[in-house]
């Protein structure tokens, strides 16, 4: 049986123990890092290699309200990877 291609996994994830985990290449600012991925774009991002932990929350509509934008995995990746890559002073 061929293995599946599935949305994660064109996305670079895999699903561990209650952590989606990276796929980047080793000197990525973000190779072997995890994530927790919430409701409307709130994500939790561990980089072991950096020492670097990075929370985006957001308030989530009340109940009955479902027109809020969602944060993307792409945008908040991209943010991830500008604030591991920065210097740190």
């Amino acid at each position: 049986m061929a293995p599946t291609c599935t949305p994660a996994t064109r996305r670079g994830l895999d699903y561990g123990p209650q952590w989606w985990t990276l796929d980047r290449p080793p000197g990525s600012a973000l190779h072997g890092a995890y994530l927790a991925w919430g409701v409307y774009g709130q994500f939790i991002l561990v980089s072991p290699q950096r020492h670097m932990v990075i929370a985006h929350k957001r308030d989530v509509p009340l109940s009955g309200r479902e027109d809020a934008r969602w944060v993307r995995l792409n945008e908040f990746l991209h943010a991830a990877t500008m604030l591991a890559n920065a210097p740190c002073q």
